[in-house]
């Protein structure tokens, strides 16, 4: 009997050894499943959170082309400005020149005008003066002449007296 025993025991032992290598092969089996849908998960998750990036990326540079496409328009539309700014401050410089001009030449025009007026009326008036002797001569003839039709009650003028009053009366219509 205790070889019996013995036998059923150590055919135990080999039953209980066959099922522990066959629970380690079923656990073994069920780690590999699970490290495989671990791995096969974490592939996804990557997988998705690369999609992510790329989109964010994606959204990000055209986010930047679009400022950067901004920032020139803001730019070129600055120039331009600036650009009719320094037209229009030239038109003005160039339209104030020309007004300076006109009223510079106005100006020389007029005193030109006024120089040769002077000439003119110092002219006339040294050929008044120099007919008026002559002329204030004729007066004297003709007041005599009267005189001597109206008779000497009138007293005569001296030429002194009529030459003045000749250059009072030139000097007279050359302010007028």
């Amino acid at each position: 009997g205790v070889n019996n025993l013995k036998d059923d025991m150590e055919a135990m032992c080999d039953e209980l050894q066959q099922l522990d290598e066959a629970l380690d092969g079923h656990l073994k089996a069920k780690e590999e499943r699970d490290l495989v849908r671990w791995k096969s998960s974490v592939a996804q998750e990557t997988s998705k959170i690369q999609a992510a990036r790329t989109k964010d990326f994606e959204k990000l540079e055209r986010s930047l082309k679009s400022e950067q496409d901004s920032r020139i328009r803001k730019k070129a539309a600055e120039e331009a400005k600036q650009k009719r700014e320094a037209q229009l401050a030239a038109k003005a410089v160039a339209a104030k020149a020309k007004e300076e001009k006109e009223e510079k030449e106005a100006k020389a025009k007029e005193e030109k005008e006024k120089a040769e007026k002077a000439k003119t009326d110092e002219a006339a008036t040294k050929n008044k003066q120099e007919t008026a002797p002559v002329a204030v001569k004729e007066d004297e003839a003709k007041a005599s002449e009267e005189d001597g039709k109206q008779g000497a009650s009138a007293a005569p003028d001296s030429p002194e007296e009529k030459k003045v009053e000749a250059v009072e009366a030139a000097a007279e219509e050359q302010k007028e």
